[in-house]
Formats: C-alpha cells, structure tokens, sequence
C-alpha cells in the first residue's frame, strides 16, 4: 500500500472518529432535552438528569484507556451542569 493510500485512510479513520463524537455529543443534548420537553414533570427531569448523567460518565470512562481520572471528573461535571442548566428552564 502506497504512502498516499495510508494517510489517506488514516485521515478518513480520524474523521470517522470525529463524526461519533459529534453524534454521541449531540445525543447526549438533544435526547434529554427532548424527554423533558414532552413529558414536563418533576419526575422525567430529575430521572432524565440522573440517567443521561451517569451514561454520560461512565461510558466514556469505560471507553477511553488513556483517560485519567481528571478527564473524567470534567466530562461528569460539564453534563451535569449542562443537564441542570436544562432542568432549570
């Protein structure tokens, strides 16, 4: 395989990776937005927080192998407030 053929396929790997990123990113904002949204009670937000809160934390930490414990701490707060920001509307 030439020398082109490989950059090119690592390029298209790291797009790839990029692009589930983007996707989980906009899932992990846009489902819980929805859930709250059409069914408005005390309930759903509180149940839709913690579940998409704990996902969020602990897929990621079982996913990355080079992530230390720091990484995880920020992306656990920065859902949580994200969740609570939504929550709070």
């Amino acid at each position: 395989m030439g020398d082109h053929n490989k950059k090119w396929a690592k390029a298209i790997a790291a797009s790839l990776v990029r692009l589930k990123m983007a996707v989980f990113g906009a899932f992990t904002l846009l489902a819980p937005m929805l859930i709250m949204t059409l069914h408005p009670t005390k309930l759903t937000v509180l149940l839709t927080t913690t579940i998409f809160v704990l996902v969020v934390a602990s897929g990621p930490a079982a996913a990355m192998k080079t992530a230390e414990n720091k990484d995880v701490i920020a992306a656990c707060s920065s859902s949580s407030s994200a969740a609570r920001a939504r929550a709070a509307t």
